[in-house]
């Protein structure tokens, strides 16, 4: 276990930063009699999968070297279970200007230490871009001061409007830019929740993306009796032209 620390101090460029934990030994022994089957169990850190490949091909040597040494044999095997978390360099402005307008500027730390945590959200970001943060649930010794993983651990509900404002506020952008044409045009609007299966909800996993409703007569949709008048199309069309445009920097 020991050989394996070395690893980092002896293989990794010092630029770089990794950590390789041995957290269980189970042994198939008893106290007075040396065991002929042991397993080592752990978990490694780092920030980029060069790294990790790194990791996972000295840790194989090690531990296959040590047990040549010793007339043993050895059987290694290294699970990809999760990925570094690394914000997209696109939306990170985004989610900036979001935490700033719902809680301030001086509550804000835009610029983060990189943290050597395991995260489900790297997984995500590993298909879908995107940003993750941390909401602020709370200081020691104040409520929500305990990390997660403990077993005192207590969520701070008091920060559960904060959290929703914010995802409000990810969301307002687009909206605007969708509502600042159509009132250039005269045309009234309004933001409205829907619960619509659309294309736009496997589009919204890769880009930002919005719906644009226009009025059905008698508000009937997905039935043949679905009607929106020429006009009304053509100023949707007009709305969906203008906002293209903008988002492409010509209008």
């Amino acid at each position: 276990m020991l050989a394996l620390q070395t690893i980092v101090s002896r293989n990794l460029d010092l630029s770089l930063q990794a950590v390789i934990s041995c957290t269980e030994f189970i042994t198939d022994g008893i106290r007075n009699v040396i065991p002929s089957n042991v397993i080592i169990k752990g978990d490694t850190r780092s920030y980029s999968k060069a790294v990790q490949a790194l990791l996972e091909t000295r840790m194989r040597e090690v531990s296959v070297g040590i047990c040549q040494t010793h007339g043993a044999e050895c059987s290694f095997e290294y699970t990809h279970e999760f990925a570094p978390t690394v914000n997209s360099e696109q939306f990170v402005d985004v989610a900036v200007n979001a935490a700033r307008n719902v809680a301030g500027d001086a509550a804000v730390d835009a610029n983060v230490q990189p943290m050597m945590i395991s995260e489900d959200f790297g997984a995500f970001l590993q298909v879908v871009p995107g940003n993750f943060i941390f909401i602020g649930n709370g200081d020691a010794p104040e409520r929500g001061g305990i990390p997660l993983h403990n077993a005192s651990y207590d969520f701070n509900d008091d920060i559960l409007m904060t959290g929703a404002r914010y995802f409000a506020e990810i969301a307002r952008p687009l909206a605007r830019t969708i509502e600042a044409p159509a009132e250039r045009r005269g045309f009234s609007n309004r933001r409205v929740t829907s619960g619509a299966g659309h294309d736009a909800q496997m589009v919204a996993r890769i880009a930002p993306a919005a719906m644009i409703f226009l009025p059905s007569r008698g508000g009937i949709s997905h039935n043949p009796r679905e009607h929106t008048d020429d006009d009304q199309l053509i100023d949707g069309a007009n709305v969906v032209l203008d906002v293209a445009l903008e988002r492409v920097g010509t209008a």
